[in-house]
């Protein structure tokens, strides 16, 4: 029973430790750099969720764009860590429930921005704060915290007026499309 606790813990920790890892040296130091296998990342996501206040489209379908190499990333991170099965199935099978809530709560925020904003204020922070180079994690600001990374955004007298001046510019760009 010990042993499936330790699996367990293990891997919701790693699954945590890579998302941040990947999302903060892959995602954004390598793939900022304009045709690099992941500059989608922070060259579309990260555009249509700053111009969108947190909504990013393309999670209103499955093409081959931000969301669709979201999915194929996550499928093949799936399929790498594989072989854990054979030795720490419990490992594995909490990696592959991470993989899936990173998916669901990630695509909630950006199709969802009025709950991610709330929900998720750091995630809201990483991308509508004034440091897109900040704030990590996505499930949790948990590593950000420990590590220094987590910069405060949401609910500060700052967001306030830029969160108001969006929703105005919001407004005026629909009633302009009626």
């Amino acid at each position: 029973m010990l042993e499936i606790f330790f699996q367990i813990l293990g891997g919701w920790v790693y699954s945590h430790l890579s998302e941040y890892s990947i999302h903060r040296w892959i995602l954004h130091k390598a793939g900022k750099k304009r045709g690099h296998l992941f500059s989608f990342h922070f060259h579309s996501h990260h555009f249509s969720a700053r111009k969108n206040a947190m909504f990013d489209p393309s999670y209103d379908h499955l093409r081959w764009d931000a969301h669709g190499k979201e999915l194929a990333s996550l499928l093949f991170l799936a399929i790498v860590h594989s072989p854990l099965v054979m030795i720490w199935p419990w490992s594995y099978g909490t990696i592959l429930f991470s993989i899936t809530s990173y998916y669901l709560i990630h695509r909630r925020a950006h199709t969802k921005p009025e709950w991610g904003r709330v929900f998720l204020s750091w995630h809201y922070d990483h991308h509508m704060g004034p440091d897109q180079d900040k704030n990590w994690g996505v499930r949790t600001a948990w590593l950000d915290t420990l590590f220094r990374t987590r910069e405060k955004y949401y609910g500060t007298r700052r967001e306030r007026i830029e969160f108001q001046r969006r929703l105005i510019r919001t407004l005026n760009r629909q009633r302009r499309l009626r």
